[in-house]
């Protein structure tokens, strides 16, 4: 049973996630693949710190050319080929400084990395006699593979949406691609190199970031899950005060870890869902105006729709915290009046005055009611979108009418 719990637990459940992640220089933290989270260690004199800093002055180098490049021409997200991801000034700006806000919040959070591992395994090893989380480990794996395969295909399809659009010569293809860099520095297939490679890891940390969020979330969410399941074996039974103070004391433990992890990623879910949003509402925008080719039709319906639903996997992940948070209410509210005594009590009062959730950098929890209110904000976005679109195309038919009158006359 301790083997099979130790192959089972937090750290070695992420230790493919984590391992990937270093690979893109995230999450630089030593001893990840280590057999338990003790050896977990952080240095900020480290090759994996090197690593990760190097990463983010490439990404500054590539933003500092992007920004240049809009305070010359002007930031717009107008334009015929604005389909395609890091093409226009404006586009580019925020693409990659969301990028370099995600990798100094994992520089940020691996500072914090050891601590929350050594308090999930402390929590983990209090709580063993409910055993093993099971297929957590698959349905993590589960949902990685399929996040990293879409996130794949879209970056290949949009690379390959540019090489088109730029008439089949990979020359073009960069000199379109990274016009913001190559419009100020010689062409050099060295710089294309690097361009390119600055380019995948910031798509890279953009869907890892999700993927990421929805893991460790999944993962808490399997925590509550067990205690929740210990508990429905006494739904309506006579049992001893001792089982509800421990089974409150290990419900305390789990929100100190949900509070532990949130001052972790609280920022990370902020950025998350601000870009995602951002990011939706950009391809509705580009929605409403006429894709000339299939290639370009093949990106935008794949691009948006493994979007939607990256998102909504991410949220929903992150909300099931929330979710089997709240399940011990109907347990506790069965409990039979000769054994409701302090402790059942003190359980409840604490569930119901208690919202366990991860946040927004506090100022939104993340339920499956938010989901809904990111939905209600992009139909409002594209309402207005649908309005102003049918305005222009009115006031463009009343100016050709006019001035086709003024000729005849």
């Amino acid at each position: 049973m301790g083997t099979r719990a130790e192959s089972n637990s937090f750290h070695r459940t992420l230790a493919y996630i984590t391992v990937l992640a270093q690979c893109f220089a995230l999450l630089p933290v030593r001893g990840i693949a280590a057999p338990d989270a003790e050896a977990l260690r952080f240095r900020w004199l480290s090759l994996r710190v090197a690593y990760t800093a190097a990463v983010l002055l490439a990404l500054l180098f590539m933003a500092f050319f992007c920004a240049r490049h809009l305070l010359e021409e002007g930031g717009s997200f107008q334009d015929a080929h604005s389909h395609c991801i890091i093409f226009l000034p404006s586009e580019c700006v925020i693409f990659y400084g969301i990028a370099i806000a995600t990798y100094v919040l994992f520089v940020r959070m691996a500072a914090r990395w050891p601590d929350l591992g050594a308090q999930w395994r402390a929590v983990e090893h209090a709580q063993r006699c409910y055993g093993p989380a099971k297929r957590l480990r698959l349905r993590v794996l589960c949902v990685a593979g399929v996040l990293l395969a879409g996130a794949l295909v879209e970056h290949l399809l949009n690379e390959f949406s540019n090489f088109q659009a730029a008439g089949g010569s990979f020359r073009c293809y960069l000199l379109r691609s990274h016009r913001h860099l190559f419009h100020y520095v010689a062409f050099t297939p060295l710089l294309a190199a690097f361009a390119t490679a600055a380019g995948a890891l910031a798509t890279f940390s953009w869907s890892f970031m999700d993927l990421f969020l929805a893991v460790v979330s999944m993962a808490l969410a399997a925590r509550f899950r067990l205690l929740n399941r210990h508990l429905l074996t006494a739904k309506g039974k006579y049992v001893p005060e001792a089982f509800w103070s421990q089974a409150r004391e290990h419900y305390a433990s789990l929100v100190a870890l949900t509070d532990s992890l949130n001052d972790c990623v609280s920022s990370l879910v902020l950025l998350s869902f601000g870009s995602n949003l951002y990011f939706i509402c950009l391809q509705l925008f580009n929605s409403l105006k006429s894709l000339q080719h299939w290639y370009e039709r093949l990106y935008f319906y794949w691009s948006f729709s493994f979007l939607l639903l990256r998102t909504v996997a991410m949220s929903l992940s992150v909300a099931e915290i929330y979710e089997e948070s709240r399940s011990p209410r109907s347990v506790l509210y069965a409990v039979p009046t000769p054994c409701y005594g302090a402790e059942a009590s003190r359980f409840l009062q604490m569930m119901c005055s208690c919202d366990v959730a991860l946040t927004g950098l506090n100022f939104f929890k993340v339920t499956r009611s938010m989901l809904l209110t990111m939905a209600g904000t992009i139909v409002t976005y594209e309402v207005v979108l649908v309005q102003f679109s049918h305005s222009d195309a009115q006031a463009h038919v009343t100016t050709t009418a006019s001035t086709t009158t003024e000729f005849l006359m």
